[in-house]
C-alpha cells in the first residue's frame, strides 16, 4: 500500500507532554501538590531554535560589547545584564540546553532567567528535564490524541 499522504495530512497532531517527577523542587510547590514539571516536545522550527542557541547569544554579546566598548566597562556589564547575556564562557551545549527548557516547558512555563537558576543550582534536574524534552521529540507529535481542556501555554522567548 505505501505511505497514505492524504491521511497523514488529515490527521490531528499534538505535541507529545510528560509531566516529570522533581522532588528536589518540592518546598517550591505547594504542601499538598506533586512536584512535577510538564515538558513537551519541539518542532523543526523549535529544534532549529536549539541548534542556533549559542550562535544567537554570542552574536547578541558581540552586539551589546560594540555599544557599549565606547562608554566603558561599567556601562558594558549592565548592558549585558540588561540583556541577561552569558558571554561567550559558556559551552555551546549548555546554551541549546537551556534553550530546550525555554521552549519545552509547558508548566511551569521558563524563562532564561528559571532556566539559568535550575541549571546552576540543580543540575541533575535541568539535565532530566532536557533529556525528556529531547526524548519527546524525537518521539514526534502523538496523532489523533484529543486535545485536553486547556491548551498548554507556550514558554517565554528570551
Amino acid at each position: 500500500m505505501g505511505f497514505d499522504k492524504e491521511q497523514f495530512n488529515r490527521e490531528k497532531f499534538n505535541p507529545r507532554t510528560k509531566a516529570v517527577s522533581v522532588p528536589e523542587l518540592q518546598q517550591w510547590f505547594g504542601d499538598n501538590e506533586q512536584p512535577t514539571w510538564t515538558v513537551r516536545g519541539l518542532d523543526a522550527v523549535g529544534m532549529a531554535r536549539v541548534r542556533a542557541a549559542a550562535q544567537s547569544n554570542q552574536a547578541i554579546v558581540d552586539l551589546a560589547e560594540m555599544l557599549a566598548s565606547a562608554t566603558g566597562q561599567d556601562r558594558q556589564q549592565a548592558l549585558k545584564g540588561l540583556m541577561d547575556l552569558d558571554g561567550d564562557n559558556l559551552p555551546e551545549e549548555h546554551l541549546r540546553r537551556l534553550e530546550l527548557l525555554i521552549l519545552g516547558s509547558a508548566d511551569p512555563v521558563c524563562d532564561r532567567s528559571l532556566a539559568k537558576k535550575i541549571a546552576k543550582v540543580y543540575p541533575v534536574v535541568f539535565s532530566r528535564l532536557t533529556n525528556e524534552i529531547l526524548t519527546l521529540t524525537g518521539l514526534g507529535y502523538e496523532p489523533g490524541k484529543p486535545q485536553s481542556s486547556g491548551e498548554i501555554p507556550a514558554s517565554a522567548t528570551p
